[in-house]
């Protein structure tokens, strides 16, 4: 930008000069930060037929139906609206903290008031009582957190979490069994509590993991990581290769060779949801939700300032998000986004073109100019003098923008003034040039 140097000898004149270029300095700083990226949200809360904003777990079913997890029970969601289910509907609890989906088509729930499970078909039919809930109370005590429910192939249930001690098996008679558990594992004890994650040789699709101080786990082959708080959970990122562990207050990807990958952040992560083999989900409490890549790297980012608990990708591509005082937030169509301006008060669009190097070019009423290329979105014009419109045009067959601002048409950014004068409109030319 030239700067022009006056000899002033009026002193006032040249501190009023500098208090103004100082201003304009101000503003074009200010202004490289004044647009978002931003999603399309629909929210939905209890006014629209949700039994409560606190909501854990969203899951859909093979019929489509969008089912989430409250504190008030259960709700089903068939695009039009929500049909809620809670104790009253044959549910052991209404605070339902989780889905589990087992390979035989049930979909397993843990309500975490009475320390109960029940489950229900894919194709719904009711909901059904977890025949022996009264032998799994006494694997659990007042602070255990069900984390993790397998029904293997022999119908025993493996029960993992928090305050859990070790593997709970609960065979298919009744009987309750433990696999590396330990009497030390509910008291004060010199070893470090570690969640184990367990390769599943009948379904390797699937995910269990539990919490232990056995010393012995360390020598098997399976992953695992020390933590020191509830908030735990592990997804397989790469079934029996690359695990994702959440434990506490940070998130890492750790492979079978020990290999490790902190996501960093200043939020407490609440929940992580596996994509695909390359891509995760991870939600904050007041950090919104971040997409993250095998590589540690944050590819996308939704709802900022919200407590995002549990996200899906629904059959038809759309992005849902649960958050624990806010209802649920739906993208119809994720790759659809529209940029906000900080003075959008203002700040209405005259004209909106595209290059042929996929650069966004926008003129607004007010005399501004801005340009958007990939991510990088920024000011690249002083602001206006003269508080008229401004108006972009995109010459294709020459490869030329015209832009018409502070009265005159220039061609490109940087080109030559080639009119002064007042311009309403300029011609849209389709493999023609400018008129």
């Amino acid at each position: 930008m030239p700067i022009t140097y006056y000899y002033l000898k009026d002193f006032n004149f040249l501190v009023k000069k500098l208090n103004i270029l100082i201003a304009l300095l101000l503003l074009l700083f200010i202004s490289f930060d004044a647009y978002s990226q931003e999603y399309i949200y629909k929210n939905f809360g209890v006014n629209d037929g949700l039994p409560s904003s606190e909501v854990y777990k969203v899951y859909q079913d093979k019929r489509g139906y969008i089912w989430f997890a409250t504190d008030k029970g259960l709700s089903r969601y068939n695009g039009y609206v929500f049909e809620n289910f809670n104790t009253s509907d044959g549910l052991t609890g209404n605070a339902v903290l989780e889905f589990y989906p087992q390979q035989n088509g049930q979909i397993w729930c843990f309500s975490y008031h009475n320390k109960s499970l029940f489950y229900f078909d894919e194709i719904f039919k009711g909901f059904k009582p977890y025949k022996y809930n009264d032998t799994l109370k006494k694997a659990l005590n007042e602070r255990s957190i069900v984390k993790s429910v397998y029904l293997d192939k022999n119908d025993n249930l493996h029960i993992g979490g928090y305050q859990i001690n070790g593997e709970v098996i609960i065979q298919k008679n009744g009987s309750l069994n433990h696999q590396f558990s330990s009497k030390y594992y509910l008291i004060d004890t010199p070893f470090q509590k570690k969640i184990v994650i367990k390769p599943l040789s009948d379904s390797p699709t699937s995910t269990f993991y539990f919490t232990s101080v056995n010393i012995d786990v360390k020598n098997t082959t399976y992953l695992y990581s020390s933590y020191t708080s509830h908030r735990i959970m592990v997804k397989w990122l790469k079934d029996n290769e690359t695990a994702i562990f959440m434990t506490g207050g940070q998130v890492e990807l750790i492979s079978k060779s020990k290999e490790k990958i902190v996501i960093k952040s200043k939020y407490l992560p609440i929940d992580i949801k596996v994509i695909d083999e390359d891509h995760f989900f991870i939600g904050y409490e007041f950090g919104g939700g971040k997409i993250v890549d095998k590589n540690g790297m944050i590819l996308k980012e939704f709802l900022s300032g919200q407590s995002v608990t549990n996200f899906l990708i629904d059959h038809e591509g759309g992005y849902w998000f649960t958050t624990l005082d806010s209802g649920v937030f739906y993208i119809p169509n994720p790759s659809t986004t529209y940029y906000n301006s900080s003075k959008n008060n203002y700040h209405h669009i005259s004209s909106l073109v595209k290059t042929n190097a996929n650069e966004l070019l926008i003129g607004f009423k007010n005399g501004t100019l801005s340009s958007i290329s990939g991510s990088k979105k920024r000011f690249d014009f002083a602001p206006p003098k003269i508080t008229s419109h401004s108006h972009v045009e995109y010459d294709s067959k020459l490869d030329r923008s015209y832009i018409f601002s502070n009265g005159k048409l220039k061609v490109n950014k940087n080109g030559n003034v080639i009119l002064s004068e007042y311009i309403l409109k300029l011609s849209e030319p389709k493999n023609n040039s400018i008129f």
